[in-house]
C-alpha cells in the first residue's frame, strides 16, 4: 500500500515541479521517488495483507510484480536521457510515466474487478497522452487517436464483461468469483470471455 501511495505522491510532485521551482533538478527526484517505492515494495515482502475491504491483496506475486515494473520504468528511465529534449514538457513526461506505473502497479495488487479497472484505466490514460506528446508530429496524433478508440472499445468490452460477471455471481471479488466459476452459467462464461 505504501508503495501506492509513494508513486502517487511522487507523480503529483513531478507534475507540478514548474510550480515548487525545481524542473531542472526532475530527473534526480524521479529516481529518488521510484527508488523509495522500490524499498517500500521490498520492505512488504512476506507480509501479506487485505486492504479496502479485500479490494487490494498484497502478496508476494503482487510484489515481486511490482518490483519487476518498477526497475522496469528506472531502467527506462536510465536509458532514455535523450529522449526528453523540449524543456517545456519534461515534467510533463515524467509525472506520465510515473503515474502510468502507478496504474500498473495498482493493477498487480487487484483482488477486486473495480481495482483491475481503475488500474487499467489509469494506466492508459497516461499513455493515452504520452502517444500523442509530440504535438506537431502528425504520427504522433494519429497513433494518439487510433490507442484512444482502440482503449475505448476495449474498455466497453471489459466494463461489460464486469457488468455480466457481476450478474451472475453477485460480486466483484475475485474469491467469490471463483467459487462461482463451477457453476458455469452463460451469463458468467459470457462475462468471462469479455
Amino acid at each position: 500500500m505504501n508503495t501506492l501511495i509513494a508513486l502517487s505522491v511522487l507523480g503529483l510532485v513531478t507534475l507540478f515541479s514548474e510550480i515548487f521551482g525545481f524542473k531542472n533538478r526532475i530527473r534526480p527526484v524521479v529516481f529518488l521517488g521510484l527508488f523509495i517505492a522500490l524499498g517500500y515494495t521490498l520492505a512488504d515482502w512476506g507480509n501479506g495483507a487485505s486492504l479496502f475491504n479485500g479490494m487490494i491483496r498484497l502478496d508476494n506475486y503482487a510484489i515481486a510484480f511490482s518490483m519487476l515494473l518498477i526497475a522496469a520504468t528506472i531502467l527506462w528511465l536510465t536509458v532514455s536521457s535523450g529522449f526528453f529534449t523540449e524543456d517545456s514538457s519534461k515534467s510533463d513526461h515524467y509525472a506520465l510515466i510515473v503515474f502510468a506505473l502507478t496504474g500498473a502497479v495498482c493493477m498487480t495488487f487487484f483482488n477486486n474487478m473495480i481495482m483491475l479497472f481503475l488500474g487499467i484505466e489509469i494506466l492508459s490514460v497516461s499513455l493515452y497522452v504520452l502517444a500523442g506528446s509530440k504535438k506537431k508530429d502528425p504520427a504522433s496524433n494519429e497513433s494518439a487517436l487510433k490507442y484512444f478508440l482502440l482503449g475505448a472499445f476495449a474498455t466497453g468490452f471489459l466494463l461489460f464483461g464486469i457488468a455480466l460477471v457481476y450478474g451472475a455471481t453477485g460480486s466483484f471479488d475475485l474469491e467469490k468469483i471463483a467459487g462461482s466459476i463451477s457453476e458455469g452459467t452463460p451469463m458468467l462464461k459470457a462475462g468471462i470471455t469479455l
